[in-house]
């Protein structure tokens, strides 16, 4: 689990939100995974998921400022095209049901 999230009320707080808010998306699930989740990883996992996630097709470079279409596409071969593409992620495909209420959370 990020300590960024355990040691910090809002941090706990967006976790639970996220879980409250969201029932089968998984935007529910925290980016790096919940505290059991990180208890049982281990390199050869963590070696399995990089070696399927991060890679080009899976990035997304933002460019801020007066800068040409041009120099976009060189500045992208220049930091990306020495990696071999990979695959894209797969698309998440889950509708999240109605919401037939609220819902609510509290952090202590």
């Amino acid at each position: 689990m990020d300590f960024r999230y355990v040691n910090n009320p809002d941090g706990a707080a967006w976790l639970d939100l996220h879980a409250a808010a969201y029932i089968a998306h998984p935007y529910r699930n925290p980016t790096i995974g919940w505290k059991s989740d990180m208890e049982k990883f281990n390199t050869k996992d963590a070696m399995r998921f990089h070696g399927a996630y991060y890679h080009p097709a899976n990035a997304v470079a933002v460019l801020i400022g007066d800068i040409s279409m041009e120099k976009a596409k060189q500045f992208a071969e220049v930091y990306f095209e020495r990696y071999p593409a990979g695959r894209a992620a797969p698309e998440t495909v889950t509708q999240e049901p109605p919401q037939g209420g609220p819902r609510r959370a509290s952090v202590f």
